[in-house]
């Protein structure tokens, strides 16, 4: 008798637990269907929009009950004006469940994919294609997405309002970054916002046929927005990563870097250029006070300084080709500050000449001013047995000559990047000379 109630009572719980799967397989497969896609896709629309100030516009949207409670929407817009836009192919937002009995909308966990994102950051367009984002802990708080509550303003509340209330974890896998003409491909990073403050670790991508790795910190609740990084390069081509930053330099090189950089600074808003600069306002603003330091190293390359050196082409006689450095391995060490570039040392070694310069290059304002852009001392050592076209000075010369058969002369650059100036330092060869 004991055994058939036994049985029985197993009868009914089995027969219970296969109703309750059954009437969930049937919400998940029709619940979808009880609300129509229409005014789903706006009211969810009207949400994120309220809740990242934005114009946001959703052609599609399905309510999720596994993996959520929350939405899955497709053809996704979101315009924030000039400080960001972004087109999405698919977002899913999931729901906190615990806010839902107080009827709070919190985002817990948000997945996207989508082709392509821009933004302005120090005066620059920052573009990101082919991303999938996966955030998990958002802590998103929907709040404001009833009916009748104001229209969001694109840009209202601005990135930093948004952030402010952003935790949880991020990965992000994308296709590509670029920074004007700064390109990054393959990344994959790991990002924890906390308190309007985004830090950023395990940056991998391809740079210029190179690797990079990197880590820093973003911070949007400051005013003027903050940042900081530490880069890692391993044969990056030095005109992809510099040619952004520092154009008439990238031009002239073709070598790959090696070392690391720190670097860190304010980000500019975005505004018309002035007057007949390339750069905005804020930009030019930003780049002044961007600080970094560089410890880089490179390899076999080339440095074309033909137009830099053009005035010492008449030393130079039947060896004009030197203008153009061929280099063995090369070594930097340099900070940027205020807007100009303090050479502490820079030296390159190649099968001609061999080069020690130090000295002052300007970044911001080139040739504005009294100032010159440009003003380095250099250390030259000419090719074993040449003698250069020195005039009277010849024999001065000679007796610079080092054991090695290789005449040492000592050269001041000065002048705007274009066209600098470029003389015999004879102090400098005096005291070489006495030292000797």
């Amino acid at each position: 008798m004991g055994e058939r109630k036994t049985g029985s009572r197993r009868g009914r719980r089995t027969a219970g637990l296969l109703a309750g799967l059954a009437a969930l397989a049937l919400l998940v497969i029709a619940g979808p269907r009880l609300v129509p896609g229409d005014r789903l896709a706006a009211r969810a629309a009207e949400a994120l929009g309220a809740a990242i100030g934005a114009r946001v516009s959703v052609e599609r949207a399905e309510a999720m009950l596994l993996g959520g409670p929350g939405l899955r929407l497709y053809g996704v817009r979101l315009d924030a004006g000039s400080a960001w836009q972004a087109r999405l192919e698919s977002a899913e937002v999931a729901l906190a469940v615990a806010p839902l009995l107080g009827r709070r909308l919190v985002v817990d966990r948000l997945v996207v994919r989508g082709p392509e994102a821009t933004t302005v950051a120090a005066g620059r367009t920052v573009v990101l294609t082919d991303f999938a984002l996966d955030a998990k802990g958002l802590g998103l708080d929907l709040a404001d997405h009833s009916e009748g509550a104001a229209a969001p303003r694109p840009g209202a509340g601005g990135a930093a309002t948004l952030a402010s209330g952003l935790g949880g974890k991020m990965a992000l896998e994308a296709a590509g970054l670029s920074v004007g003409m700064f390109a990054l491909a393959a990344i994959t990073a790991e990002v924890r916002p906390a308190v309007g403050r985004f830090t950023l670790s395990s940056l991998v991508a391809r740079c210029g046929g190179g690797d990079l790795a990197g880590e820093g910190w973003l911070d949007l609740g400051s005013a003027p927005a903050t940042w900081e990084a530490s880069i890692r390069l391993e044969g990056v081509d030095a005109a992809a990563m510099l040619g952004e930053w520092a154009p008439d330099v990238a031009s002239r090189l073709d070598v790959r870097l090696e070392g690391d950089v720190r670097a860190g600074g304010q980000l500019a808003a975005a505004g018309p250029p002035a007057g007949g600069n390339s750069a905005t306002p804020g930009a030019v603003e930003a780049l002044a006070a961007l600080r970094a330091d560089a410890r880089l190293g490179g390899g076999e390359g080339l440095l074309k300084a033909g137009d830099w050196l053009a005035g010492a082409g008449s030393y130079l006689g039947d060896r004009q080709d030197l203008v153009d450095v061929r280099l063995s391995a090369a070594r930097l060490v340099a900070r940027l500050e205020k807007g100009r570039c303090l050479v502490d040392t820079l030296t390159l070694r190649g099968p001609d000449t061999d080069w020690d310069l130090a000295g002052m290059v300007d970044v911001v304002a080139p040739g504005v001013g009294s100032e010159p852009a440009l003003d380095l001392g250099v250390h030259l050592k000419l090719p074993p047995g040449f003698t250069p076209e020195l005039g009277s000075l010849r024999f001065f010369a000679e007796a610079l000559r080092d054991p090695q058969g290789r005449i040492n002369l000592d050269l001041a650059v000065r002048g705007p990047l274009a066209e600098p100036a470029v003389t015999l330092d004879l102090v400098a060869m005096s005291r070489r000379l006495q030292r000797k």
